[in-house]
């Protein structure tokens, strides 16, 4: 796996992926993917790097992230009504 590809998951999710709401479907996990293929390839990252540091499935990661943010989300939420 590339460090650059990992690290810049990292990040893409970092500044990309927020809580939303649970989706009903991967539509949005898939337009996540794409744009981190079109964002990484800009800066020399292939996609098959990418592949690599999401461990072979790109969508399913993203779908992972929002729904750790989702999950991040309401557990804030429900320590504020603490």
């Amino acid at each position: 796996m590339s460090e650059r590809a990992a690290d810049f998951l990292e990040g893409f999710k970092d500044e990309h992926v927020h809580a939303t709401g649970y989706p009903q479907d991967h539509s949005e996990a898939r337009d996540l993917a794409n744009q981190s293929v079109a964002e990484a390839e800009a800066k020399g990252i292939p996609r098959a790097e990418l592949d690599a540091a999401a461990d072979g499935d790109l969508v399913g990661y993203m779908q992972d992230a929002l729904e750790g943010a989702n999950d991040a989300e309401v557990q804030r939420l429900a320590d504020k009504d603490d």
